[in-house]
């Protein structure tokens, strides 16, 4: 059973004085249960508008909408109370400690004490749990949001930019918090952030969206793989010679940064065999793989 699903969903910001903002194009959108899923997309691409109709908090024009099988908005009392969400910058009592922030979110959720314990340790805020919050870094208050969204043990887990203005050892605290969570396989985890290494680095599939739809979805690795150039680098002894040989066997072949690139290989090894009946033999031969930033750039640009 997905964790989301969105069929043919618009939607459409009308405001008096200004031209109608198409936001949603007809957006299809599936989320696997289980692990990370990645939500990538430029600004104005509808990725904020999306989470705010999972979240049940705008009504779209047109399409399905399902949270863990259950429809939105009709079913959102029912379903929400499995759902934890992280959206934009958390807002806790900034006198109050760590501890009884979450407290007070536990009384009204109806969840034992013992619960706001479970989560501080699993955000690493054990130690500073009984300090005030105005005395947190980004980070903590960070982590602090995300264990606020986890109080209620959410199948689906969705964090807006969650790192957000964080400095480096901000972001790889939330970073190694996220892995924790996909490893953990209780919940799935929606991911929405502009850090395409991030994303990278996390993320077990990746959805990409531009102008209101998905332009593409899959598994990470697949989605690189699909926006692959089929060039490889080569590094030999003589690289003029070796050149000579490649392109006379009709290989497109240009230097590259101490070596050769050669361009469209449909079989690696074809290389290795023609290099080698002439004598010349390799010290590399590296597939170059595309990484998530060229694909977002291709994948997301304007059209002409």
């Amino acid at each position: 059973m997905p964790a989301v699903e969105m069929h043919g969903v618009s939607k459409t910001y009308r405001r008096r004085g200004r031209p109608p903002q198409r936001a949603l194009d007809g957006l299809d959108l599936v989320v696997e249960a289980g692990g990370v899923h990645g939500f990538l997309g430029p600004n104005g691409s509808g990725k904020t508008t999306t989470i705010r109709v999972l979240l049940g908090l705008i009504r779209p024009d047109a399409g399905e909408v399902r949270l863990l099988d259950r429809p939105v908005p009709a079913a959102l009392p029912q379903v929400i109370g499995s759902v934890g969400a992280l959206v934009e910058t958390p807002l806790f009592f900034p006198g109050f400690s760590g501890r009884l922030n979450l407290r007070l979110l536990a009384d009204i959720a109806g969840l034992p004490y013992t619960r706001v314990d479970e989560v501080l340790a699993l955000v690493d805020l054990t130690d500073r749990a009984e300090d005030r919050v105005k005395g947190y870094s980004l980070g903590m208050k960070q982590r602090l949001g995300i264990a606020a969204a986890l109080l209620k043990s959410p199948r689906l887990l969705v964090l807006d930019e969650p790192s957000n203005g964080l400095d480096p050892a901000g972001i790889r605290d939330v970073r190694e918090l996220i892995r924790r969570l996909g490893r953990d396989g209780s919940t799935t985890v929606l991911l929405s952030s502009h850090l395409l290494v991030e994303i990278e680095q996390v993320c077990d599939h990746v959805s990409i969206m531009a102008r209101g739809r998905r332009v593409v979805t899959g598994p990470v690795g697949q989605v690189l793989a699909s926006r692959s150039s089929g060039d490889v680098r080569v590094r030999v002894p003589h690289l003029a010679e070796a050149a000579a040989v490649l392109t006379a066997a009709g290989f497109a072949v240009s230097p590259a940064d101490g070596g050769l690139l050669v361009h469209a290989v449909p079989a690696p090894g074809e290389i290795t065999r023609v290099l080698a009946e002439h004598g010349h033999y390799l010290e590399e031969l590296t597939p170059v793989t595309a990484d998530l930033e060229s694909a977002f750039l291709e994948l997301t640009a304007e059209p002409a």
